[in-house]
């Protein structure tokens, strides 16, 4: 017996994927939010564990840098929470916050290279997740 697949299968595991995805990108930031949030909190609180690495062609702070990767994160988690919550305006600014915080990670390499160079992954990531979406016949656009 085979099994045939209707354009209504198609349609609804097409939207599960993309729903899935959302999800994923969703959850990433928030994640992605709070760790960026620590780092900056660390960066704050106790800036001599980070190591000045070789010279940079911006140097910055690391108090005040600390203070920006903070509200960076705070923002990221808040705007993963509000996808999660179906905030549909909340995509646009998640992609947003993702394109900030892969170039603050990009300038914060000399500081920490290798947390550095994996938050761009997870950012990138989270950026294509977000630019997955699902159009009015359910279908990945």
């Amino acid at each position: 017996m085979s099994h045939t697949t209707t354009s209504a299968d198609q349609s609804d595991r097409s939207f599960a994927w993309a729903f899935g995805i959302s999800v994923f990108a969703a959850a990433m930031l928030v994640m992605s939010g709070v760790l960026q949030a620590l780092e900056g909190l660390s960066a704050i609180l106790a800036d001599e564990i980070y190591v000045g690495g070789p010279s940079y062609f911006l140097t910055l702070d690391l108090t005040a840098w600390g203070w920006f990767h903070l509200v960076l994160g705070i923002v990221a988690a808040g705007i993963g929470a509000a996808i999660l919550a179906g905030r549909t305006w909340a995509v646009a600014g998640g992609i947003v916050i993702g394109c900030l915080a892969v170039m603050a990670h990009f300038l914060f390499i000399p500081q920490y290279p290798w947390w550095s160079i994996v938050a761009i992954a997870f950012n990138l990531l989270i950026i294509w997740s977000l630019c997955t979406r699902v159009d009015r016949d359910h279908t990945l656009t």
